[in-house]
């Protein structure tokens, strides 16, 4: 008797859409090693203790705040022992931190918005091996960044 298997879906590009924002910071965390070590805000992690810590210290509460990854490198070229990976939470300028904590201003502007973060590394792959080729979406040299809506959530 054989086995039928079926094929995997990717993913779906109903869930993209371009989406305009204006620039903000973030205070950040960098972590380096893989990406699967650290895919996001992962509760008791010390990237979010650092960061919850520094949130309480100017009087403000993490779930006031958007939790931003940002990807700096790309694991197909980089060793997986020097990707490096930002994670932060938006503030105002005037709370820019002095220890411990980067800080950077991700640029406004047209971002190509995903829904689902379900299989982010195929996500990635397909947007940049198909999806923007295929529709001709013009790329500026930056590195992408995604917002995390339950940010000690896992997601």
């Amino acid at each position: 008797m054989s086995q039928q298997l079926s094929q995997p879906t990717g993913p779906d590009e109903r869930e993209f859409r371009i989406k305009e924002i204006s620039e903000f910071n973030i205070a950040y965390i960098r972590h380096i090693g893989p990406y699967s070590s650290l895919p996001g805000p992962i509760q008791d992690s010390i990237e979010v203790k650092i960061i919850i810590h520094f949130l309480n210290s100017i009087g403000s509460d993490s779930k006031d705040h958007k939790w931003v990854g940002i990807s700096l490198g790309d694991p197909t070229i980089s060793p997986e022992n020097k990707i490096r990976f930002d994670l932060g939470a938006t503030v105002g300028a005037e709370h820019f931190p002095k220890q411990k904590l980067g800080t950077r201003t991700v640029s406004g502007g047209k971002y190509l918005q995903v829904g689902n973060y379900t299989n982010l590394p195929l996500i990635y792959e397909f947007l940049l091996q198909e999806y923007i080729s295929e529709k001709r979406i013009r790329v500026r040299n930056i590195p992408p960044f995604e917002i995390y809506l339950n940010p000690t959530g896992g997601e």
